[in-house]
């Protein structure tokens, strides 16, 4: 590849590894990242549906059973609504990272490499899947997504020299 983002394959057979290259693996983070949100929001259900399933309904009648109980019940009940505070809050943070994520993609220069860098890091299709996609051979898609990984780690060198960060 160009930029001196991989070795030779000739240096991989001697058993030298390949340079990681920086905007594939801020790519990458893209599926793991909602991974991780989808998790998260899937235990926020969870706690809610827990919640909602042991509350009792409140009424004027007095509640009968001993106040213990019901302390332990309130106690439980807020440990869940922070649970639940404090995931959104990681949500939140992951979100960010893939709005940045999406951002550097957005700021590329070509609509087809914008595609292939979406329907491969973002929706996590192959390259069959892709080809077929955009009506490209696979020699072709393969071009454009190094030019767009090209492109899009001399976007990430400018910013840095600019003051701005990738979260990597």
């Amino acid at each position: 590849m160009q930029g001196g983002l991989m070795r030779d394959r000739h240096d991989m057979d001697r058993g030298q590894e390949r340079v990681e290259n920086p905007a594939k693996r801020f790519l990458q983070r893209y599926i793991w990242l909602r991974k991780q949100r989808d998790a998260i929001q899937e235990e926020i259900r969870e706690h809610y549906d827990n919640v909602t399933r042991c509350t009792v309904r409140l009424n004027p009648i007095k509640v009968s059973g001993s106040g213990g109980a019901y302390d332990r019940m309130a106690e439980d009940i807020c440990v869940i609504v922070d649970t639940k505070a404090r995931l959104e809050r990681v949500c939140y943070r992951l979100d960010c990272q893939m709005a940045e994520i999406m951002d550097a993609i957005n700021a590329l220069s070509d609509e087809r490499y914008k595609s292939v860098l979406l329907y491969r890091y973002v929706r996590g299709m192959s390259w069959e899947d892709i080809m077929e996609r955009m009506g490209y051979e696979k020699t072709q898609t393969l071009v454009m997504h190094g030019r767009a990984l090209l492109e899009m780690n001399e976007n990430m060198k400018r910013a840095d020299e600019n003051g701005l960060n990738f979260d990597l």
